[in-house]
């Protein structure tokens, strides 16, 4: 079993929920709480042995953590790179420094629609940063890699929604 495949069946074992939900607005039968393997240190620790392969040799001046939930995967993969991270929230409050002329890859834990990562990117962007790349955990295949992409960031997914559902 590769890591991949582990981690999608923790995810379906802890933190992929069933039923009827609203995420941001919209309906849906799936809700996806990260948190509930995030705040482990083993799944956590699986998690960024992943994204460790993905961005191991990226040129990276920081990490970008979009939303709360990212945090905990934006510290631990920070730590093991050995780069710096910033922290930005929807009302543009801004923990750590953005810095310009930097570039920086965001890590999300589950992309949407992408409206928080690109919120995100433009607060960099204003501030004179690059944002090279966007790796989300989880993609919900709901428009987020087609706006990003849009706006000139590439987008990577380690596991598709329909890899969780079926």
């Amino acid at each position: 079993m590769t890591e991949k495949e582990a981690l999608i069946d923790i995810i379906k074992e802890n933190a992929l929920l069933t039923g009827s939900f609203r995420v941001r607005k919209r309906k849906t039968n799936y809700f996806i709480n990260l948190f509930n393997i995030t705040t482990f240190p083993h799944y956590l620790s699986l998690i960024v042995d992943i994204l460790f392969d993905e961005l191991k040799n990226e040129k990276i001046n920081k990490l970008v953590s979009p939303s709360i939930e990212s945090e905990p995967i934006v510290t631990a993969i920070s730590l093991k790179l050995k780069v710096p991270f910033v922290c930005i929230r929807k009302n543009k409050e801004v923990y750590g420094v953005i810095e310009p002329h930097k570039t920086y890859i965001t890590v999300a834990d589950v992309s949407m629609s992408g409206q928080t990562i690109l919120d995100a990117a433009n607060l960099i962007r204003e501030e004179g940063g690059e944002v090279l790349k966007v790796y989300a955990l989880i993609d919900r295949d709901q428009g987020a890699c087609k706006r990003i992409e849009k706006e000139g960031i590439k987008f990577n997914s380690i596991i598709k929604l329909d890899e969780l559902i079926t």
